[in-house]
């Protein structure tokens, strides 16, 4: 005979299951993001020294190339952190589906086909 969950069991499990989806891959995400903040951060304080010591007084249209090297960084990382946004979100679905489909299976008695 099949158990029927209580009130606000399957929320519990449903929340349960997006929480620890993404808890497992926060501290990845937050660790890269460090990282790849700090190395734009070097790069600008780098920058930063190069102008105020004149290096750009010979050449001003150099400074481009190094502007340019800052902008293609902040949006790599941008499009990286767009990616890895996209691949823990399909991570939460795939655990909020499991853990739903799990507790309608576990109510009803029979195995559901997985979407």
């Amino acid at each position: 005979m099949a158990t029927l969950p209580k009130p606000g069991e399957i929320v519990a499990a449903l929340q349960e299951a997006a929480s620890n989806s993404i808890n497992r891959d926060i501290t990845t995400v937050g660790g890269f993001v460090k990282d790849q903040l700090e190395r734009i951060e070097a790069l600008g304080l780098k920058l930063i020294d190069m102008i105020a010591a004149g290096e750009f007084e010979d050449d001003p249209e150099e400074i481009e190339v190094f502007t340019g090297i800052l902008k293609d960084l902040v949006t790599n990382f941008t499009n990286t952190l767009r990616g890895l946004t996209v691949v823990l979100i399909e991570k939460v679905w795939n655990a909020v589906v499991d853990a739903l489909w799990g507790a309608i299976e576990k109510a009803a008695g029979i195995p559901l086909p997985r979407p």
